[in-house]
C-alpha cells in the first residue's frame, strides 16, 4: 500500500489520502505541509521525496490581454510578477492577487516579537514583559510543529502584552516624573 499523508490546509489537517489525491487537490508543493507515519515533524511537501516523484510542473496562467508582458518582482515570489498591478481594472484579477498574497502570509512564519518583550521586562514593565517572553518563545516551535493558527496567536498576544507594558511602564514614569516635581 502507497505512503499515506495528511496534510495542512488552514487549520485543519486533511487525510490520510496518497500523494496523488493530494496532488489533485491541487495544493502547492512550496507552502504546504505534510505528514506521514514515520515522520518526526510536518514538512514542507516539496523536501518530502515522494511529492517529487509524483509532481508535475504546471506553468502559470496567461497573463490578461493588454497588459505589461514584462513581470515585475512581487518580493521574490515567481511567476506571480504580473499580478502585481492591474491597469486596465480586472477585479478578477485583483480577487485572485489577493487571495494569493492571504495565502502567502498564512504560510509565512510570524514575527514572535521576543526582543520588543525583552525591552518591556528590563526597562518598561516586568510582569507584562515576561508573559510576552513566555507567548514570544513559544511561536517558532509551533510554527516548525504546523500548528500555524497557535503560533500566529502567540505572535499576537507576545505583541499585545509586550505593547501594554511599555505604554503602562511610559505611563508610571511620566506620574513619577511630575509627582518628583511636586515634592
Amino acid at each position: 500500500m502507497a505512503q499515506q499523508y495528511f496534510y495542512r490546509q488552514g487549520n485543519q489537517n486533511v487525510g490520510p489520502l496518497s500523494v496523488q489525491e493530494i496532488l489533485a487537490s491541487g495544493i502547492d508543493i512550496y507552502t504546504t505541509y505534510v505528514w506521514a507515519e514515520g515522520m518526526e515533524t510536518w514538512k514542507l511537501a516539496k523536501d518530502v521525496a515522494d511529492f517529487h516523484i509524483s509532481a508535475q510542473p504546471t506553468p502559470p496562467p496567461n497573463p490578461p490581454q493588454n497588459q505589461n508582458p514584462y513581470p515585475s518582482q512581487n518580493n521574490g515570489a515567481a511567476n506571480q510578477g504580473y499580478l502585481n498591478a492591474d491597469p486596465i481594472g480586472n477585479s478578477d484579477l485583483n480577487n485572485t492577487q489577493r487571495q494569493t498574497n492571504t495565502q502567502q502570509n498564512r504560510n509565512q512564519r510570524p514575527q514572535n516579537y521576543l526582543i520588543l518583550s525583552v525591552v518591556c521586562t528590563l526597562l518598561c514593565c516586568m510582569p507584562l514583559g515576561v508573559v510576552g517572553i513566555i507567548k514570544a518563545s513559544k511561536v517558532n516551535k509551533l510554527y516548525d510543529e504546523g500548528k500555524i493558527a497557535e503560533a500566529n496567536q502567540n505572535a499576537e498576544e507576545a505583541k499585545k502584552f509586550a505593547t501594554i507594558g511599555i505604554v503602562v511602564g511610559f505611563i508610571v514614569q511620566v506620574i513619577a516624573f511630575f509627582v518628583g516635581m511636586n515634592q
